[in-house]
């Protein structure tokens, strides 16, 4: 029996029309999906740093409008009790010259016969150490720092030139340190220094941790750390473009990648194909960050992550 299965011409664009309307309301739907998902998740994604984030998913709705920041005395001072690790308690004045008048004498003296006291230096080495280390290792800022310890603020600055100028030299070594390493990381992040936007950049192997602030995020930091020669070993970067053009072999980090694989897969919930390739995906990447972990000899790590990286490749390809 033959059966007519043809429509009307008017029959057929009204249909035509309705898939349209349909794949456009679900291109639509998805396109609001993102943008409701970036603006949760910030500008990066899962890959925002925290500082980026607005407001937190937790915080609750009374703090919202509230500053952030915990409320301290400005007039506080140290416990005289508090000890720290060079095993005396913090100090006002005792670690410097009480007058002008004596201060060139007594430091001379000093320098000739106590290496408490850095040559040609009007405070000792104990003051010294306290500014460094409780402004850049306790984050205390310089202000209060300089009404904590009773020294100007003039004198703080003038102790941290030349604390770094003693250390100028020792920079250079250990980058040399780092361009030898056989597994390298570089990363950087928004840092702002008096007000001024900037980053800071981390170099960091095995055994050296380098920061440099700079006011740029271009590719002249690696260059400035890496150099031009071609250097053996790996590079470890979340695959930020300025680091491409380094003199050595990139790997990319799998925790980045793991996370784009995530956001690609919440993106897109309702595309079949975006699913499959995201759930055989995430678990070859998950096993493979967690192959390193695991007590197995050199040989034994190889025999297991060839086969894996295979299967990772196959699958993205």
């Amino acid at each position: 029996m033959n059966v007519n299965l043809s429509l009307c011409e008017g029959c057929l664009e009204k249909q035509r029309t309705i898939d349209r309307l349909k794949q456009k309301i679900q291109s639509l739907r998805e396109k609001v999906h993102r943008l409701e998902r970036k603006a949760e998740a910030g500008p990066f994604g899962s890959s925002t740093p925290p500082a980026k984030i607005a407001m937190k998913a937790n915080t609750a709705e009374e703090q919202r409008g509230k500053p952030g920041g915990a409320k301290r005395s400005r007039t506080a001072t140290p416990n005289a009790s508090k000890r720290y690790p060079w095993g005396r308690p913090v100090s006002t004045a005792a670690d410097r010259w009480s007058t002008k008048s004596t201060a060139t004498a007594r430091s001379s003296t000093a320098s000739r016969c106590a290496p408490k006291v850095l040559p040609k230096s009007l405070y000792g080495n104990q003051l010294v150490t306290q500014v460094v280390f409780l402004h850049f290792r306790q984050g205390i800022p310089m202000g209060r720092l300089c009404d904590q310890l009773g020294v100007g603020r003039g004198a703080v600055f003038e102790i941290l030139h030349r604390v770094a100028a003693l250390f100028r030299g020792v920079m250079g070594k250990l980058i040399g340190e780092y361009r030898h390493a056989t597994v390298r990381h570089a990363d950087e992040t928004g840092w702002r220094t008096d007000g001024r936007s900037g980053y800071a950049w981390l170099f960091a192997s095995a055994t050296v941790s380098l920061f440099l602030f700079r006011a740029t995020r271009s590719a002249q930091a690696p260059k400035e750390v890496l150099g031009e020669q071609a250097l053996s070993g790996v590079l470890v970067v979340d695959r930020y473009n300025a680091c491409n053009r380094a003199p050595c072999a990139l790997q990319y980090c799998c925790a980045h990648l793991m996370r784009d694989v995530e956001d690609l897969a919440k993106g897109f919930p309702a595309e079949a194909e975006v699913t499959g390739f995201t759930s055989t995906l995430i678990p070859l990447l998950g096993e493979a960050m967690h192959l390193r972990g695991r007590p197995l000899s050199d040989a034994e790590y190889y025999d297991q992550a060839r086969p894996l990286q295979q299967q990772i490749v196959d699958l993205v390809e």
